[in-house]
């Protein structure tokens, strides 16, 4: 006769909410992980931008400087 033992299987149900929350779960977890990405992105832009800005000003003042020392030198002239 048939001497094997019996494998018990997981009850269809079971098994489908077993993928179903092993799906949600996932789900979150790459929500998560696309959030951080993203807000750690936009750290770095927000960075960069503050960065450039303060490029820009430090240009910036240099050519008022420039431009003062060029009008001195006229003003000197015209005395």
């Amino acid at each position: 006769m048939n001497d094997k033992p019996k494998t018990t299987r997981p009850n269809g149900t079971a098994t489908i909410a077993l993928k179903w929350i092993a799906g949600v779960a996932g789900s979150l977890l790459v929500i998560i992980l696309v959030a951080a990405a993203t807000a750690i992105s936009s750290q770095g832009t927000r960075l960069a931008v503050v960065e450039s800005e303060a490029d820009g000003r430090d240009k910036t003042l240099a050519r008022i400087e420039k431009l003062l020392i060029e009008v001195d030198k006229k003003v000197d002239a015209l005395k």
